[in-house]
């Protein structure tokens, strides 16, 4: 089964269970994030969650791609955002 390379994240590991369902886990490959308020560049991560998304079939298997995003503290002590996800 191929599946295409998602833009901009890296596929850790593809399981496939029992149940016929793919599931892709990725992060994101770069280094920092761009604080979606003021555009200040930061690479201090404040915390990491996973996001769980449902995708269209590949070869008549169910595919859900387990995300793990990072949250970021904003670098720019006026911007009204305190953290933001990548």
């Amino acid at each position: 089964m191929l599946l295409p390379h998602p833009t901009g994240a890296v596929v850790e590991l593809v399981e496939r269970a029992a149940a016929g369902v793919v599931t892709p886990h990725a992060r994101a490959h770069s280094v920092g994030a761009v604080c979606s308020h003021c555009a200040s560049a930061s690479d201090r991560v404040r915390g990491r969650y996973m996001r769980r998304l449902a995708d269209t079939a590949v070869g008549g298997a169910n595919v859900v791609i387990d995300l793990l995003v990072r949250r970021f503290m904003c670098r720019n002590l006026g911007c009204r955002t305190v953290t933001f996800a990548e």
